[in-house]
């Protein structure tokens, strides 16, 4: 009913009045269908008003989104619920101020909390993951993130949900934005390494589990040498460096994904008995390959050139 009332009105001309009408219904009846029928609501003015920043300024108030967390928070176990809020969450995301009134509200952890009791549950998880990293990437969202449970709860639906090339895309990227922190744990370093080579090595021919997976690889060996020897050894038993060595030769026209594997090798060439291994494998003819092809790209040619210094 308050989704069928509340489109019926000239939405646009009275927005502030309409959100707030939404708002006030959610707050005041703790009832399943209202809280659906807003969420409903807001989705289809946040979807109509994208784009437009002044005119969705209302959309993206802390009225909103605390009331769309708190429905979140008070229905944790409805899901049904869950896959109409939690898509409102991740368009608000996106919006720099309400990514962080989200963040300060508390809705990294209810993110978690609804990955780790729907963690077998696609609807529920993809939103989840792409919510962590839009938050979780901004560093000064970073710090209100507990990474012992956000972590464990990411690497659960990876290991899950290993054989859906779109989720794991989404958690590769969610699993980058939180290696971009200084405190995981030593066996959280060698884990993830291993769930990141296992998605690399399922989804090879997916240009988006490549770049966030090489991203994510590529923060975890800058800081670990363990992470390093991890990677060193591919899931099927083979060499891990011929697999990412293959990624690039099958994405060899994407210039991020080019670049993203180069600084991967740059990382793994800063310790010396990982050196053998490059060497091995060839990746000394393939960055002098790459340099010739991306010669005008800078980046790139730097990456390629730090790294054939070090070999």
């Amino acid at each position: 009913m308050l989704s069928r009332c509340c489109l019926c009105v000239p939405v646009f001309s009275r927005l502030p009045a309409v959100v707030q009408c939404v708002t006030s219904a959610m707050r005041s009846l703790d009832c399943v269908e209202v809280q659906r029928g807003a969420c409903q609501v807001l989705h289809r003015l946040l979807i109509a008003v994208l784009g437009q920043s002044v005119a969705g300024a209302c959309l993206r108030s802390e009225e909103v989104v605390c009331s769309v967390l708190n429905t979140i928070h008070t229905h944790s176990a409805d899901r049904d619920l869950l896959t109409l809020a939690l898509p409102l969450i991740l368009i608000l995301s996106a919006d720099e101020s309400s990514a962080r009134r989200i963040a300060e509200a508390g809705g990294i952890q209810e993110i978690v909390r609804a990955l780790r009791r729907f963690s077998g549950d696609r609807d529920i998880c993809l939103p989840c993951c792409e919510v962590l990293w839009s938050l979780v990437v901004n560093r000064s969202n970073s710090k209100m993130v507990s990474t012992e449970g956000t972590l464990e709860a990411v690497s659960l639906v990876g290991e899950t949900h290993l054989e859906d090339g779109e989720l794991m895309e989404t958690v590769c990227a969610a699993l980058w934005s939180l290696t971009l922190r200084e405190s995981l744990k030593e066996k959280e370093w060698e884990d993830t390494t291993l769930l990141l080579m296992h998605t690399l090595n399922t989804h090879t021919e997916r240009q988006g589990v490549v770049k966030y997976a090489t991203l994510a690889l590529a923060s975890l060996v800058s800081k670990s040498e363990l992470a390093a020897f991890r990677v060193l050894l591919a899931p099927s038993g083979g060499s891990g460096v011929r697999l990412i060595s293959e990624a690039c030769l099958r994405h060899h026209d994407d210039p991020e994904v080019v670049e993203n594997i180069c600084n991967l090798f740059s990382e793994m060439a800063q310790y010396d008995d990982v050196i053998p291994e490059l060497m091995s494998e060839n990746v000394k003819e393939l960055l002098q390959q790459i340099q010739i092809k991306f010669a005008s790209n800078k980046e790139i040619v730097l990456l390629a050139e730090s790294t054939l210094a070090n070999m």
